[in-house]
């Protein structure tokens, strides 16, 4: 195991965008070569060899194609050493992060992880094509559980846009749970964002579940009636809970800043996510979101 002293002399000998790299990496467990393109650069050939680079020196590795049937975009995934780099830059302890996953961890998660990731990707790239929009903050299930929260929702990110922000939650779902754990999640969901104040100047995440196809979408928003039966009896919130779903197949047709998001208590409708309510004001800066803060004025050498 390398001493910590080694490990800030490493550290020392990398650019912001390489410790980036491993932080992404740290943070969202396994990511493609065109990921890291879109994320990161403007080339996909400078990608390649930052990749390579940064696997020579025995930072990351790629997970084996092995098991994959036909041809695979190759997955990157951290090793100790990079995973001990990304804590240092971090400033945590290595312990204080999940330890990096085994092949078969990251295997046997691999589905749920991928599209997870790919959503969020895709979501910066389409952002890309429209100027002033941007992903100012993605977080992975990690950081936003824990501290007694009664929700687990698999991301957090938030959108900036010409007109303000917003703020939502991602439920990735494969379709694995049944009708009534659906309907626990929907009441818990349900509980949390009641108590949300509504003259808070953050409004409650809205809360966007992407499914398979449009017969989950019926089935999530049967299950929300369920819960609100169950467990807001007097229908207080639930007229205005910002719970959406949308279908994988209509957002590939759509893309992912176009009107895909149905509102569980309006199925004749659906809205953009730059549609869907957000903080009264925008503190943050375009210049800070993914992707534009690699590009802007930087230099690729």
């Amino acid at each position: 195991m390398s001493k910590p002293s080694e490990i800030i002399e490493t550290a020392a000998e990398l650019d912001e965008r390489d410790k980036a790299i491993l932080v992404a990496l740290a943070q969202h467990k396994l990511l493609t070569t065109e990921h890291i393109h879109t994320l990161f650069f403007s080339s996909l050939r400078r990608t390649q060899t930052k990749i390579q680079e940064l696997r020579e020196k025995g930072f990351i590795t790629t997970l084996s194609s092995a098991r994959a049937r036909g041809k695979r975009p190759d997955r990157h995934h951290l090793t100790g050493l990079g995973a001990r780099v990304a804590a240092f830059c971090l400033d945590r302890t290595p312990s204080e992060l999940p330890a990096p996953a085994t092949e078969a961890g990251l295997w046997r998660a691999l589905p749920h992880r991928m599209g997870v990731n790919d959503f969020f990707c895709r979501l910066v790239a389409a952002c890309d094509r429209h100027p002033g929009t941007g992903v100012h903050a993605w977080k992975d299930e990690r950081q936003i559980r824990g501290g007694g929260k009664q929700v687990q929702a698999d991301a957090f990110g938030r959108i900036l846009h010409p007109e303000g922000a917003v703020e939502f939650l991602l439920e990735y779902d494969r379709g694995t749970e049944h009708f009534w754990p659906v309907v626990e999640k929907l009441g818990r969901y349900l509980k949390v964002s009641s108590a949300h104040s509504p003259d808070e100047p953050v409004p409650f995440p809205s809360v966007l579940f992407l499914v398979g196809g449009e017969a989950r979408e019926a089935m999530l928003s049967r299950a929300l009636g369920v819960a609100v039966e169950r467990w807001d009896l007097r229908g207080a919130r639930s007229a205005a809970m910002p719970f959406f779903v949308s279908n994988r197949r209509l957002l590939r047709a759509e893309g992912h800043l176009g009107a895909v998001w149905q509102p569980l208590t309006e199925p004749d409708r659906r809205l953009r996510l730059t549609e869907l309510d957000g903080p009264a004001e925008c503190w943050w800066e375009l210049s800070e979101c993914l992707r534009i803060r690699w590009l802007e004025g930087a230099a690729e050498q």
